[in-house]
């Protein structure tokens, strides 16, 4: 009976925790469209530019292609402030010249119109648009035991005393920059945490890493920002984008030497408000979870966690 109870009780706390999300949707999301805010709009503006890269990407183009989406990038344009550009804003501007531009539009009235109302701002100093890779670029980063690399990386919760340069994490945070997201938009956040008490607080306020987390000297707390999306049918995509960051930046550490152990926030909305509180991390910004990291020791012992076979978790259809 008491089981029961309990298993009706988690189906309530849950609805507390559906409102919450439901709450920080109304209040973050990006629904309201807000060009002049220019958080909102450097998302914005990089999903419409997309639309143009994805089109010059193609080996085969329609002519007039993406005409529409041309013409909403350069009224998204308007709202810059060219004396306080963002970073996308100033890729929307190198895409949209380089689309209009193109071979079978720089002959036709319309880009033409569109390219002499483009605003001038400075140069991002980025490639952008689209660009022909052969195979051998491809190829330049296919590993040659993929099965070692993959079967090597463990959750290892206890490390050497050696302390991860800042570099080597800045160099794991720019290779998980590559991570793919819904069109381009990119927005996850990190927090380096570097103040040795704010970390303390940290592991006290998430629930799992008892036994070990009194010995974490390096934490990351991985995040995304939830201003990007508009739609409803949104609404969990930043835990996707998140997601996958998150585990890039897993792997990107790997890359490196560096071992790490992903510490779950599903919390209730008291202790993420708490967390919140205690770091300052922006209201926009959902929580994915923890990460510890450092240099493992000669010897280390790590959980097995055997995985499950395939055919219990690939279905061909």
């Amino acid at each position: 009976m008491f089981d029961k109870i309990k298993n009706v009780g988690r189906c309530i706390l849950a609805l507390y925790g559906f409102f919450y999300d439901w709450i920080r949707y109304i209040k973050y999301n990006g629904w309201k469209k807000n060009l002049s805010d220019k958080n909102f709009r450097n998302y914005y503006i990089s999903k419409v530019y997309h639309t143009l890269e994805k089109s010059m990407s193609y080996k085969e183009r329609r002519k007039g292609a993406a005409y529409s989406n041309a013409l909403l990038l350069l009224d998204t344009l308007s709202y810059v402030d060219v004396n306080d550009p963002g970073f996308h804003d100033l890729i929307a501007v190198e895409v949209l010249r380089k689309f209009c531009q193109l071979e079978g539009n720089s002959d036709d009235i319309r880009f033409i119109e569109i390219e002499k109302k483009i605003p001038l701002l400075k140069s991002s100093k980025f490639e952008s648009g689209a660009r022909n890779l052969s195979l051998e670029e491809l190829y330049a980063g296919k590993l040659e035991d993929p099965e070692a690399f993959f079967n090597s990386r463990f959750s290892l919760r206890e490390y050497s005393t050696e302390p991860v340069a800042e570099k080597v994490i800045f160099r794991a945070l720019e290779l998980a920059q590559k991570t793919p997201s819904s069109c381009n938009m990119q927005g996850w956040h990190t927090y380096l945490i570097s103040d040795p008490s704010k970390l303390t607080k940290s592991l006290d306020i998430q629930s799992g890493n008892r036994g070990f987390g009194h010995k974490v000297k390096g934490l990351l707390i991985l995040a995304c920002d939830q201003t990007p999306f508009i739609s409803s049918s949104e609404r969990y995509q930043h835990w996707i984008d998140g997601g996958l960051y998150s585990m890039s930046v897993v792997y990107a550490f790997h890359s490196l030497g560096v071992s790490s152990c992903c510490l779950n926030w599903s919390e209730d909305p008291k202790r993420d408000i708490l967390l919140r509180r205690e770091l300052g991390i922006k209201d926009e910004h959902s929580i994915m979870m923890m990460l510890s990291f450092g240099y493992p020791e000669k010897e280390n012992k790590v959980c097995v966690s055997p995985r499950r076979p395939l055919n219990e978790s690939v279905t061909v259809i």
